[in-house]
């Protein structure tokens, strides 16, 4: 007779996270599809903006190929985002993956732009963007 036995290892905080995601689809969240966690949403079936939990923080999926999620959308935390409120994307504002070239402000100095229309449209190398 074979007996088997298995345990599950939590990591710590994956109960809040749990809890969080269990509390926004009772609350109709995504619209009742699933709350993705982890780095990719769920492919032919979350949509822009739908709210995901990744690395234990809230965020948005959103294109951006970041996680290796392919074609499917990628959650993105929250603090790694820029919104803009003025676009809405269903119902939601329009948010996408802060670039490192949004991410250095004047002067080569890390920053986070608060308004992405103060971002320069040209590419700019990081050499340029250093030898101010």
């Amino acid at each position: 007779m074979a007996l088997a036995s298995a345990i599950a290892i939590e990591e710590p905080g994956a109960t809040s996270v749990r809890r969080e995601v269990l509390l926004l689809e009772r609350q109709g969240a995504n619209a009742n599809r699933p709350i993705p966690i982890g780095a990719c949403c769920v492919a032919a079936t979350s949509l822009k903006e739908d709210v995901c939990f990744n690395n234990g923080q809230s965020g948005h999926c959103v294109p951006a190929s970041v996680n290796n999620c392919g074609t499917t959308l990628t959650c993105i935390e929250d603090s790694r985002l820029t919104c803009n409120a003025a676009v809405l994307e269903r119902g939601r504002p329009s948010c996408r993956l802060t670039t490192s070239q949004q991410m250095l402000g004047s002067k080569g100095k890390l920053g986070r732009c608060a308004n992405s229309e103060k971002v320069p449209k040209q590419q700019e190398t990081l050499g340029t963007l250093f030898s101010e």
